[in-house]
């Protein structure tokens, strides 16, 4: 029976820590979602400017997004969920110790789609300006 209690205590002191954490994180995530805020709006004005042009880059990735991935998706729509996920993408890279980034591609599988690799190009360096 003691062996047990200890394990309770245990677990129970786990749990604390546990959402302790979840409450502190979610305070950060609050932080660093209204850095990024104005960082997203300025690479989705680029990408919208960028998608005005057909023959772009970006307006064929949004058309092919349209067809695979958000039917109802208008340009506005599409803008801000690739703003919001280069802009991301971008903080996922650093915080995963990435300390130069750059345009280069390294994956082998985005060598196989080089129009999807054109696009974030573009996007990058719409976000720099940013």
């Amino acid at each position: 029976m003691p062996f047990l209690k200890l394990k309770l205590k245990k677990l129970h002191q786990l749990l604390l820590s546990f959402f302790q954490l979840a409450t502190h994180r979610s305070d950060q995530s609050v932080a660093v979602g209204r850095m990024l805020a104005p960082l997203c709006h300025y690479a989705r004005e680029d990408v919208l400017r960028a998608i005005s042009n057909e023959q772009s880059n970006l307006a064929q990735l949004a058309h092919e997004w349209r067809n695979y991935l958000f039917p109802d998706a208008d340009n506005a729509k599409f803008a801000d969920a690739y703003a919001q996920t280069l802009t991301y993408a971008l903080l996922l890279a650093r915080l995963n110790g990435e300390a130069r980034l750059t345009t280069e591609i390294r994956c082998p599988r985005a060598r196989q789609r080089p129009r999807l690799a054109r696009a974030n190009l573009a996007g990058s360096r719409a976000a720099g300006r940013a």
